[in-house]
């Protein structure tokens, strides 16, 4: 794997919180199997989304957390609990906000290889034909460029890789019309936004991590794990301004995984550091 990419993570079965992950997710979604009921295959959708809602949640928290197991484990209940109860949930975005986020703390240690870019492109044009979707491209779009220019030798390939994933993630985003069948948040998406408002207060706060880069041994620059943050947080502001109700619900893993790693920050004293735990 590591010949092709340089931000894929291993997923060790040694770990306690890689076998929770899998058990949670797979879990979650027999739930949905065994709500919905069998009846053939094509039922398998809805399980199949709460699966990886719950997974991509826990892959979400690990980024903007490196230092707390709990948090991924938590977030990976919530997000696929609340997949489990709105029918909106969108892992794609999911999974695009939680590469970008990997991608500027660099918890791999390294810097995109320009395999990870290419393919990301095609992926992220894809999934940007809906708003969330679309505003999670652009997400990934900025941490790739931001990255590049955190390095001290700057990379300006790397800055056109991300110009053009943003332009074509642009174009199929018009093309599809995502952004035009906007709907105000209700209760529900308003009560889940406010979850993650507080958990951001919190989680932006200046923090030392105590892990390091799964490939270097390096220590997580608190810079960097700052920046994720943020991004993180302003993408999940934009979803519920520019993608409305459908938004917020897509990416509700999202806002649990901030609102969760905010209060597991604040009552913790120190944190569980976990640097081998690469999960």
């Amino acid at each position: 794997m590591e010949r092709f990419t340089n931000i894929g993570r291993p997923f060790d079965f040694r770990y306690p919180s890689n076998v929770f992950a899998v058990l949670a997710s797979v879990g979650l979604g027999g739930a949905a199997l065994a709500a919905g009921g069998w009846d053939g295959g094509e039922h398998l959708g809805t399980p199949i989304i709460v699966g990886l809602a719950a997974f991509f949640s826990w892959v979400l928290a690990r980024e903007i957390d490196p230092d707390r197991t709990q948090t991924a484990a938590a977030a990976a209940v919530a997000g696929g609990g609340l997949a489990l109860a709105a029918p909106d949930a969108a892992p794609a975005a999911l999974y695009l906000i939680a590469v970008g986020a990997r991608i500027l703390v660099r918890t791999t240690g390294l810097r995109p290889k320009w395999t990870d870019l290419a393919v990301h492109i095609p992926i992220a044009a894809w999934f940007a034909q809906t708003g969330a979707g679309w505003l999670a491209a652009m997400a990934l779009a900025f941490a790739i460029a931001l990255d590049a220019a955190l390095t001290r030798s700057g990379d300006r390939a790397q800055l056109w890789w991300a110009a053009c994933m943003a332009l074509i993630a642009t174009l199929v985003a018009l093309a599809a019309g995502a952004l035009q069948d906007w709907t105000s948040p209700g209760a529900g998406a308003l009560a889940i936004v406010a979850l993650g408002l507080l958990g951001s207060i919190v989680l932006l706060q200046r923090e030392t991590p105590a892990s390091s880069g799964d490939r270097t041994g390096i220590a997580i620059d608190p810079l960097r794990l700052r920046l994720g943050r943020i991004l993180v947080v302003v993408t999940l502001a934009a979803t519920v301004l520019l993608a409305g109700e459908a938004g917020v619900l897509g990416v509700a893993g999202a806002f649990v995984a901030v609102a969760i790693a905010g209060a597991i920050r604040l009552g913790a004293r120190q944190p569980v550091a976990a640097p081998a735990d690469t999960g």
